[in-house]
């Protein structure tokens, strides 16, 4: 499906990562305007971990 090359792309670290991921959902919205996509904010993050913050639940 291409998600290993969005994956790679998407940003060296976590919070990269997840940024890119809320910026790919919010263009998707205007494609699938009744899908409602998750969105992740990093709350915390050290050497061991990040915390998450997530809203919204997937509804399709």
């Amino acid at each position: 499906y291409g998600f290993d090359k969005l994956i790679r792309i998407a940003g060296r670290t976590l919070r990269g990562f997840l940024f890119v991921i809320n910026q790919v959902h919010d263009s998707n919205r205007f494609t699938f305007s009744q899908m409602r996509y998750p969105s992740f904010h990093v709350t915390e993050e050290d050497d061991e971990g990040v915390q998450l913050f997530t809203s919204n639940v997937l509804f399709f």
